[in-house]
């Protein structure tokens, strides 16, 4: 499992204790995105676009892994 990956089970974790009510898509896309944004340590979109590929399917991946996305 990615780093990534591993903030984001972490952070996950955290959000369903805060916030039981909350749809698991929120909870999980949201938690991506905050390990993404502490991974590359930068709230800058543009530079996460350039880092991550954000697959339909809601994993993450390296951009230079990112054929067809």
């Amino acid at each position: 499992m990615g780093t990534v990956r591993q903030l984001a089970t972490a952070i996950e974790a955290g959000l369903r204790a805060a916030h039981p009510g909350l749809r698991k898509t929120v909870i999980t896309k949201l938690a991506l995105a905050v390990g993404a944004i502490l991974e590359a340590q930068t709230p800058n979109t543009v530079e996460l676009a350039n880092l991550y590929c954000w697959r339909p399917n809601g994993k993450i991946c390296a951009s230079s892994g990112c054929a067809g996305y």
